[in-house]
């Protein structure tokens, strides 16, 4: 089960197989090859994961735009002031990590 990353035109593409067989291979739309790795190592992941039965690990973005559809409705006004200032100040760099590699 490895994946590669290869470029098409401008853009960035990954290809990995599945331990079951099944084949992926998707554009990043990418021109940055960092960008591009880490968008190809999410999708890996996710992939495994799903593969496996198991659920899909959100990142911290999605999580709080989860509890924004959820929670929102019913909080406080100063609750969602809170987090409203939580995502302004903290979320520049840290929306896009998966909840399992916060420390």
């Amino acid at each position: 089960m490895s994946s590669t990353l290869f470029k098409v035109g401008k853009y960035y593409h990954y290809r990995f197989r599945l331990a079951g067989g099944a084949r992926r291979q998707r554009s990043t739309h990418e021109v940055n090859h960092k960008r591009a790795h880490a968008i190809m190592s999410k999708a890996y992941t996710d992939a495994v994961l799903l593969a496996s039965g198991m659920q899909l690990v959100p990142t911290l973005g999605e999580l709080i735009e989860q509890w924004e559809e959820l929670r929102a409705p019913i909080a406080s006004k100063s609750h969602r002031r809170g987090i409203d200032v939580f995502k302004r100040r903290h979320l520049h760099g840290l929306g896009q990590l998966l909840i399992s590699d916060l420390g």
